[in-house]
């Protein structure tokens, strides 16, 4: 994967599960609404209770899912002079900055947050993820500074992944795994991290090894459908077929829209 892409597509993936879960207790009452009526809803919701933070967040997540990135930021912009002091809000304007290739604002939003309160780890990766996209070596500082943090072993375990990442995308291999070896090791429960060292151990074919990470990070992670997908790649280069079919599917269960598990499950089903 192109390197930008991998480290963006990873930065608004951390980030929208932050804006989720930050209004998840908004969502239950509405979620079997159409989208549209959903968001005139929530944008009638919003403008009733002005003072509640989560139903801007709410309404902004919904313009974001429905398209309107720039509707999305005008919302979160408006409410951010309310709530100054918000991360949610901050992040969230980050957030939809970096899906409207502001990156710039993004930037600004996301360091503005981490002023707020420091301790978030993901979003301290994230800024380093796009520092690293723009080959701007002030992800380095912020690596090495988080990986020197022997308190938080959390936010020393993404140091370590953002290193990690950045070897794996400049065919560092051996280092890269290294790196992700240490981030496993300051928070056994970081998934990504058993994720990435697998589908390096693959790239090596070393595929015992890999699918033995994979393994790990399914006990930790059972919905995630990439998983699944990469275990069926192991399976597939040992020659375990009908394995390997099962984890295709397993993965389409969880995402049906996962062209790598289509392809892959198609070429197996033609094969017979």
């Amino acid at each position: 994967m192109d390197m930008q892409l991998r480290i963006l597509s990873s930065l608004t993936l951390v980030l929208v599960v932050l804006l989720l879960t930050s209004c998840n207790n908004e969502a239950d009452s509405k979620e079997s609404t159409p989208a549209s009526k959903k968001i005139d809803f929530l944008e009638k919701d919003a403008n009733t209770y002005p003072d509640s933070a989560s139903l801007q967040l709410r309404w902004a997540e919904e313009l974001l899912a429905s398209g309107d990135t720039t509707r999305a930021v005008d919302v979160l912009l408006k409410f951010q002079d309310q709530f100054p002091g918000n991360t949610n809000i901050l992040n969230g304007i980050g957030y939809s900055s970096l899906l409207a290739k502001d990156t710039s604002t993004a930037v600004f939003y996301i360091q503005n947050s981490l002023s707020v309160n420091p301790n978030q780890p993901e979003i301290e990766m994230e800024l380093a993820f796009i520092f690293q996209s723009q080959k701007n070596d002030r992800w380095k500082v912020i690596a090495s500074d988080m990986i020197r943090d022997s308190i938080n072993q959390i936010r020393s375990s993404r140091g370590y992944f953002v290193r990690g990442v950045f070897e794996s995308n400049y065919n560092q291999l051996d280092e890269a795994i290294q790196s992700f070896d240490s981030s496993i090791l300051q928070q056994f429960t970081f998934v990504d991290a058993h994720i990435e060292k697998s589908l390096l151990l693959l790239e090596k074919d070393k595929v015992q090894q890999a699918l033995d990470g994979l393994y790990k990070a399914l006990e930790l992670d059972r919905k995630n459908p990439d998983i699944y997908f990469l275990a069926g790649e192991c399976k597939r280069k040992l020659d375990e077929f009908e394995s390997a079919s099962n984890f295709y599917l397993q993965a389409l269960e969880l995402d049906p829209s996962h062209e790598g598990a289509k392809y892959n499950l198609n070429k197996l089903k033609k094969r017979n």
